[in-house]
């Protein structure tokens, strides 16, 4: 499905966002950029933030996949950040690489 999104240059839209990597963890601002992306998607209605997609700069479509590494750290590094800097509290984000 994503390469498909790649290959058809589908656009971001307030339920989808391409990040081509993952949030730099030594970026001290960091925890409140992915806090304040994790809250709009949820106050939109929800949606998918993809890591792993290079936009075209233009459109913000899809232009090409950058694999990201995934781990379990990763995603509690994430989790924690989202429960930390956002509230009320409420289910966690559903975190998927491309």
């Amino acid at each position: 499905m994503i390469e498909e999104a790649v290959a058809q240059g589908v656009e971001e839209t307030a339920d989808l966002d391409w990040k081509r990597v993952i949030y730099d963890h030594q970026n001290p601002k960091w925890r409140e950029e992915a806090a304040k992306d994790f809250a709009a998607m949820a106050n939109s209605g929800g949606g998918c933030i993809v890591f792993g997609v290079a936009e075209d700069g233009e459109r913000n479509a899809a232009k090409e996949i950058t694999p990201v590494e995934w781990n379990a750290s990763i995603e509690k590094r994430l989790l924690t950040a989202a429960y930390a800097h956002i509230g009320p509290p409420g289910p966690g984000p559903g975190v998927s690489p491309a």
